[in-house]
């Protein structure tokens, strides 16, 4: 919600291999995301837009992260420059797409992975370090 209030756009970039292996509906995939909005939006957090990587690793697609593709593809949609955006995941794979994006990369978790330009044990954690550079530029 902080970051949210401090102006920036909250969007999710997910592989979801599932649907390509038939383990998941992608009805199922909205209903999940859906009732994730829900329990957020009491707490004053709106999701701008989520993108998501359908296929699973053997189709070889284009939008599978870590390929930069749906990261390009929400900055192209919401006009945003990179060099004021940030990706925080937990997986080396948002780390390449969000730099090869041309993002800075936030690691949430305590194994290091990928190359970030920052780590942090929490999300809280990891916005607080957000704002204070946001603040500084």
């Amino acid at each position: 919600k902080a970051l949210q209030s401090a102006g920036f756009r909250l969007v999710l970039v997910t592989n979801q291999q599932g649907i390509g292996l038939g383990y998941l509906s992608r009805q199922d995939f909205i209903a999940v995301n859906q009732a994730m909005l829900k329990q957020l939006g009491p707490h004053g957090v709106r999701i701008s837009r989520i993108y998501y990587c359908p296929h699973s690793m053997a189709d070889e697609c284009v939008c599978r992260k870590p390929s930069p593709y749906l990261f390009e593809r929400g900055l192209r949609e919401f006009q945003a420059d990179p060099g004021n955006c940030f990706v925080i995941g937990d997986r080396a794979e948002d780390m390449e797409g969000g730099r090869r994006a041309g993002c800075a990369t936030v690691l949430v978790g305590t194994e290091a992975k990928g190359s970030p330009d920052a780590v942090f044990p929490t999300f809280l954690e990891a916005a607080q370090w957000i704002l204070s550079r946001a603040a500084q530029a």
